[in-house]
């Protein structure tokens, strides 16, 4: 139970306070691993050019002319399976807990 509490408030806490972006300059290939929260303003953003990736946040308004936007929580990420992963596992360790 103390577990379900704790990621119930977690979810909580990000949904409250903001959109949550990578950040990062690096190779491409390379890992990304910074984080920061963007404003009401702004979305996720992730452009590749001479084999730099760089992420981060962006103005909606840019976004219409760059294409490279989403507006989900860590969606500027190369590997979208992972937190669908995360999520899985941690789902069925709460359910084993109450079953």
């Amino acid at each position: 139970m103390l577990l379900f509490c704790f990621v119930f408030f977690v979810c909580l806490f990000f949904l409250a306070y903001g959109l949550l972006c990578f950040t990062c300059e690096t190779k491409l290939g390379g890992a990304c691993i910074g984080m920061t929260t963007c404003d009401d303003s702004e979305r996720c953003y992730s452009i590749q050019a001479a084999g730099v990736v760089t992420k981060g946040c962006q103005n909606k308004a840019l976004c219409l002319v760059s294409g490279s936007c989403c507006d989900g929580n860590l969606c500027n990420n190369a590997i979208t399976a992972a937190p669908s992963a995360i999520i899985l596992l941690l789902s069925s360790a709460i359910a084993t807990l109450f079953l």
